[in-house]
């Protein structure tokens, strides 16, 4: 590994989507990891952020990525995305564009939350351009930082955790 390289842990899920309830996203990343001092701390973190998104009434999915879907025992935060329709920030609340500029720009939460946050949205069929940022996300967190090897991308879908 060279310097400035973090060290990498097996994903906890193989290449591809898997939904998951919050209850199923705790039992996967925090009771199954007993020795863990920092897992409990941070699915809380995650809890509150997708509890906000949920009360504002913004509609989407979050993608998980980072350790905190892998073997490593203390991640140090929970890197994710919430993917949603461009709709849902064009045509949103002042209040709900405060809290998705909060994801992207990481002052939405004092003291931070312990989470990596960003937003990606999807434009409607007939106004895409050629560049497609659901390829950018899924290339980005379907494959290892090192070497590139496929991992699974857990997806919380908001109003049913």
């Amino acid at each position: 590994m060279a310097y400035g390289e973090a060290e990498e842990y097996p994903p906890l899920w193989p290449q591809g989507f898997h939904e998951l309830s919050l209850t199923e996203l705790e039992k996967a990343c925090v009771s199954a990891f007993d020795l863990s001092t920092t897992r409990k701390d941070l699915m809380a973190a995650l809890e509150l952020v997708i509890e906000q998104l949920n009360a504002a009434g913004i509609s989407g999915n979050i993608w998980l990525d980072g350790s905190f879907a892998t073997e490593k025992i203390n991640p140090k935060d929970i890197d994710f995305i919430l993917v949603a329709e461009s709709r849902v920030y064009d045509e949103g609340t002042e209040e709900q564009r405060v809290i998705l500029d909060g994801l992207t720009d990481g002052d939405l939460w004092k003291p931070p939350l312990l989470c990596d946050t960003n937003a990606a949205y999807i434009d409607p069929p007939e106004v895409q351009g050629t560049s497609n940022v659901m390829d950018y996300w899924t290339n980005r967190f379907g494959l290892s930082l090192g070497d590139r090897t496929p991992k699974g991308i857990v997806v919380i879908k908001l109003g049913e955790s």
